[in-house]
């Protein structure tokens, strides 16, 4: 908090604290699934490939909820836009 003070309640900062951790677990996940899809490419496993890609593709939907989530806490609790 670095003396500034909230404008929001505690738990809305718990719950941006916990959106930022997801957000980061997410990007995280993706960035090896993708990593793991290409390990699958060079091994000729295209099929499975496929899967980790697909699923990958799926969690940007997750990220960007996070990012929309983290935006609105913040903008509540310090009055960011």
């Amino acid at each position: 908090m670095n003396g500034h003070k909230l404008k929001c309640s505690n738990e809305e900062y718990r719950a941006l604290q916990i959106a930022r951790q997801s957000l980061i677990s997410a990007k995280i996940w993706r960035r090896e699934l993708e990593s793991y899809a290409n390990e699958l490419r060079k091994a000729k496993l295209h099929e499975r490939a496929l899967k980790y890609e697909e699923v990958a593709r799926r969690l940007l939907e997750d990220i960007r909820y996070w990012e929309k989530e983290i935006r609105e806490l913040e903008a509540k609790c310090f009055g960011e836009k």
